[in-house]
């Protein structure tokens, strides 16, 4: 039986395009992860993770996306051409997102404890945009691709009824200091727990957790202040600005991350609580965040105070550090939760006492 031509030819079209089919011209899909915030694609192609922090952790966890097709994103203030710098040798920053799942690489390592989100590098969207974009469908960041603007916190809905608010005169101090000794000044100014709106705005969060001060009333504070912190740059100059906590209140939760540790610090005080104020540094980075004195707690009672209030993360351990013969419980914006993950650096550490009601320099450690 002979073949007509026709016959012939479309069966060889039909077979050219299963071939075609069975290609994969997909080449973001990632090939080699090189640590844990750093992967290669198939086209070779080095892609950084932004705004997240490399730990062994991330890496182990970055190799379960090895062979899975991803689609990137740039941040703002790095935009990158897919057709151009999408090649071998060159490295690009962006959000990765797993085609497979839809979920977000640079979210899924912070959510799970991880990494670290990097304070400024190449993040420069605010930390509000930041979760925004990565807690999203791809379809949805789509249609809403550009950072929502802070918009104030009507505090009356949500049960916070706050007194008047007045700036308060002008400032001593404003800055961190060479001088741990000023710094000491400066922190005594800017953590204005005793002053009205402050310390009303602690109180009320805190009465979620009616009693003595305890570690529900801290997860209630934090949780609220971390789900409601807009990230915001201090003005570009010859040295950082520390707003006072009730500015910071005021100005509807926004600041950077040493307005966010003062905040905390003071409405730990507020409440009756011993608190910390951490400034640390590694390379040509610097962070800053709060601590809250646990040393009259159990610290399993602490780990499952954390784990029932914070069940989104998985949670295996509170990260305390000991300084001053007391035990101190990390509440960085960074950890996502308190007792998260330390960013760690040489501290330079300031302690209030409740004993002497003063701000002291407990001086620098590894």
């Amino acid at each position: 039986m002979k073949l007509k031509f026709t016959h012939v030819l479309i069966f060889a079209v039909l077979l050219i395009i299963v071939v075609i089919l069975c290609i994969d011209f997909d080449t973001n899909k990632i090939t080699k992860v090189i640590d844990g915030n750093t992967v290669e694609l198939k086209n070779g192609a080095t892609v950084k993770l932004i705004g997240v922090s490399s730990t062994t952790q991330g890496k182990e966890e970055l190799k379960k996306y090895i062979n899975t097709k991803v689609s990137l994103k740039a941040d703002k203030s790095n935009k990158f051409n897919p057709d151009k710098d999408l090649i071998k040798g060159k490295t690009v920053y962006a959000y990765v997102t797993s085609k497979r799942n839809k979920r977000c690489l640079n979210s899924a390592l912070l959510q799970k404890g991880y990494s670290e989100l990097v304070e400024e590098t190449y993040l420069t969207d605010s930390l509000e945009a930041y979760r925004s974009y990565a807690n999203k469908g791809e379809a949805e960041r789509e249609v809403t691709p550009t950072p929502t603007p802070v918009v104030p916190i009507e505090y009356v809905k949500e049960d916070i009824k706050l007194p008047e608010y007045k700036m308060p005169q002008e400032r001593r101090h404003s800055t961190w200091y060479s001088d741990g000794n000023l710094n000491v000044d400066m922190l005594a100014e800017a953590c204005d727990f005793d002053c009205p709106y402050t310390r009303s705005f602690a109180v009320q969060l805190a009465s979620r957790a009616s009693g003595v001060f305890n570690i529900k009333q801290v997860c209630e504070i934090f949780d609220y202040c971390y789900n409601k912190w807009s990230y915001v740059n201090d003005p570009k100059g010859k040295h950082d600005y520390v707003a006072y906590a009730s500015e910071s209140i005021f100005n509807s939760l926004s600041g950077d991350c040493d307005d966010f540790a003062v905040l905390m610090a003071s409405c730990v005080i507020a409440i009756g609580g011993e608190a910390s104020v951490v400034v640390a540094y590694r390379a040509n980075e610097a962070h800053a965040y709060a601590e809250v004195c646990i040393s009259n707690f159990d610290t399993q009672d602490v780990l499952d105070i954390i784990k029932a209030r914070f069940p989104q993360y998985t949670i295996d351990e509170i990260h305390i550090k000991n300084h001053d013969g007391k035990q101190w419980l990390n509440l960085d914006w960074q950890a996502s939760y308190p007792g998260g993950p330390y960013w760690e650096g040489t501290r330079s550490i300031y302690t209030y006492s409740t004993s002497t009601g003063e701000w002291h320099w407990s001086g620098k450690e590894n």
